[in-house]
């Protein structure tokens, strides 16, 4: 049997096509990724191509779905004691396919009394605009007639993060519009449109936060009559409104360009976005039957177009690249972090650290440092608990594992390097550190002497291995996650439990079989960026997930069944996965370490000297992050720090101009194109 092909033919541009705010949104967020708009508008046009194709959607993960439902809830009770309101959700009985409510929004503005306001909580819209069948639901809708009976309206979108991004924005900016349009076709004048986000505080907010975030507090409170969350009320709502015309409603937008272009045609790569994507399968499956260059390791659509343009398609077009010798740092002690963090709280919850020691270039000890919580992260004193003690015994282990190059009778002293898998490991691991700065610097101070050292800033001090991999290997394999790099390198992952069968849901389910002509072959079926571990693991193992209602499926399930002492198995098996790895990756054979001094690290009852000897450990550190971030950065192409929101294209406009800078700028240019004649 042969493997179904699937085509998506271009959409006709004679009719209405249909999308959704939050279709828009996820493009966003996805990098904007073409080939995921072009899903979308396939599907809201009628195409069926997921089943035909033998692949399924993904849908998001069920704690962070569950805590969106729990924040909008916990919204929508406090405001319902404050104003009258209507949900259309619970009033059509939460039905995915009920029918749209403009004429009861319409209905509510046009009773409305002078002095009154009403809120409408996921009122369903749908508005014809420029050709395109926008349709959305609106979180809340707020309409209020003063006393001169001018009516005002407030569009609001609540997300349960402790941010709001340029996709949220944009995506009340689409409700805007259809809203506007909706209240004209039914005769009803407004004065005022604004729009914001209902969002959470900080878990944590130190005092500067609270008198940062306190204006939004404020805004809560005037808007809605509560504190209980954060609202950003957008100022530049035509920036917004402009980018919808960009993407989607103008007449060279690129949702209209993506429509019209021949599916194989439409540029696309596989990173981390691709992990949460609705059609992670299909990506899959396609990039492999195709021998697509996305299947190489880190390829951006830069460097598949570059490739292409020299002739290089598919991936038995390349070679493999050599390796390179190992590095010289004979009693090298290597320091494997990894920590997992509850971003429902914000928190670290799980860390850990395997210590290895070298003797003349050969492993001699090693010992692993895992501290796990016994409950969610829901207090700083937990969090602070969980670090001091994990820290004392860290150092602990480096100083008594490691072998001294010096001479006898001379300060002890070997070259460290920590190793991260990548670069979101290392800044949950800062972040957490910096939180809890003072306990750990007054209960194991060695830890920052030894950040401090001359040894951390005259060599590199910490490695992350998914760069060395990008650098110095070429591995035949698409996710380039912790525990499928460790797998393809013939990492056991069953010793000395059966890991891949308990962490089997968005750990160990990347690979799937198809058939091609008769014969099956493995495949990586979905996308598995992300080497973290699923945080419904860790409430699974406390005991805190919730019980399945009756006579509904149970979305928990692939969770269910770990206990603590097996999380935190998992967890010293991941450090030894990452020691694994680096011994396949060598790095640069010219780097030189400078070795660390020892004994101080020993001291765990010092403590600094005074007040400013403390605050310059802490500043050192904390600007040293800021180079390493802001010079990762800045090598990034151009294009990819514009996705990143890092930096923005412009256009010079001449008519935009004031008249004397216009010609100021005609004459700079004149002298340019002089000089270079």
């Amino acid at each position: 049997m042969h493997t179904p092909t699937v085509s998506l033919p271009v959409l006709p541009a004679n009719s209405p096509m249909r999308l959704t705010p939050m279709d828009v949104t996820q493009f966003v967020r996805l990098e904007q990724c073409e080939r995921y708009l072009r899903f979308r508008l396939a599907e809201r046009a009628g195409q069926k191509f997921m089943e035909d194709y033998d692949v399924i959607p993904q849908r998001i993960t069920p704690l962070l779905s569950l805590s969106g439902h729990t924040f909008e809830e916990g919204i929508e009770t406090d405001l319902a004691k404050r104003l009258p309101t209507v949900n259309y959700a619970v009033k059509y009985g939460k039905s995915h396919n009920r029918p749209e409510n403009n004429n009861e929004v319409v209905q509510e503005a046009r009773k409305l009394l002078p002095s009154q306001a009403v809120l409408l909580f996921q009122p369903r819209l749908e508005a014809e605009l420029g050709g395109w069948r926008l349709r959305g639901d609106v979180d809340l809708l707020r309409l209020e007639r003063t006393a001169d009976g001018t009516l005002h309206v407030f569009i609001g979108d609540m997300k349960s993060t402790v941010e709001v991004k340029v996709e949220h924005r944009l995506q009340v900016a689409f409700y805007r519009l259809m809203l506007e349009r909706i209240l004209k076709d039914g005769g009803i004048s407004h004065n005022t449109v604004q729009t914001g986000i209902l969002y959470r505080p900080p878990a944590d907010p130190t005092p500067e936060d609270e008198e940062e975030i306190k204006p939004l507090r404020e805004a809560a409170k005037q808007v809605f009559g509560f504190s209980g969350a954060l609202l950003e009320v957008i100022a530049d709502q035509e920036a917004y409104l402009q980018s919808a015309h960009d993407l989607v409603l103008g007449k060279e937008s690129t949702a209209r360009r993506v429509a019209g272009t021949p599916f194989e045609a439409i540029p696309y790569c596989l990173s981390f976005k691709c992990d949460g994507c609705l059609y992670n399968e299909f990506r899959m499956k396609w990039s492999a039957e195709k021998e697509d260059l996305s299947l190489l390791p880190y390829m951006t659509g830069t460097d598949k177009e570059a490739m292409r343009r020299v002739g290089v398609t598919t991936v038995q077009s390349l070679a493999t690249l050599k390796d390179f010798v190992p590095d010289l740092n004979p009693n090298l002690v290597r320091i494997y972090l990894d920590a997992q963090q509850d971003y429902l709280e914000d928190r670290v919850y799980l860390v850990g650290a395997l210590v290895v020691a070298c003797k003349d270039g050969t492993p001699v000890a090693k010992k692993a440092v895992v501290k796990l919580m016994d409950g969610p992260p829901d207090t700083v004193a937990k969090e602070r608990q969980l670090f001091v003690g994990w820290t004392r015994e860290l150092v602990k282990a480096v100083v008594d594992l490691a072998v001294s190059g010096v001479p006898a009778g001379e300060k002890k002293s070997a070259p460290i390097h920590v190793i991260f898998f990548d670069r979101h490991e290392q800044r949950v691991m800062l972040e957490a550190l910096a939180r809890n700065f003072p306990p750990i610097l007054k209960n194991t101070p060695p830890l920052y002497d030894f950040l401090t050292q001359i040894a951390a800033f005259d060599s590199p001090i910490a490695s992350f291995l998914d760069e060395e991999m990008r650098t110095f290997k070429n591995f035949p394999m698409t996710c380039q996650s912790l525990q499928s790099v460790a797998q393809y390198l013939k990492f056991d992952w069953n010793t000395p439990h059966k890991f891949r069968e308990a962490f089997k849901a968005r750990l160990f389910d990347n690979i799937g079989k198809m058939d091609i002509d008769g014969t099956s072959e493995w495949y990586t079926r979905r996308s598995r960026f992300s080497s973290s571990v699923p945080l419904e693991y860790a409430y699974a193992a406390w005991g805190q997930l919730p019980t399945p209602a009756a006579g509904r499926g149970d979305e928990f399930a692939d969770f269910r069944g770990v206990t603590k002492d097996l999380l935190t198995a998992f967890q010293v098996r991941r450090l030894e996965a990452l020691e694994h790895v680096a011994n396949s990756v060598y790095g640069n054979p010219n780097t030189q370490k400078t070795p660390f001094v020892l004994p101080d690290l020993a001291k765990f009852e010092d403590k600094a000297d005074d007040l400013a000897h403390a605050l310059h450990e802490f500043v050192t550190i904390e600007r040293m992050v800021e180079l390493n971030d802001w010079k990762a950065t800045r090598h990034a192409p151009p294009e990819r720090r514009v996705l990143m929101g890092d930096c923005l294209l412009v256009r010079y406009c001449e008519e935009d101009q004031e008249p004397g800078v216009a010609e100021q700028n005609r004459e700079n240019e004149r002298r340019r194109q002089k000089r270079e004649e």
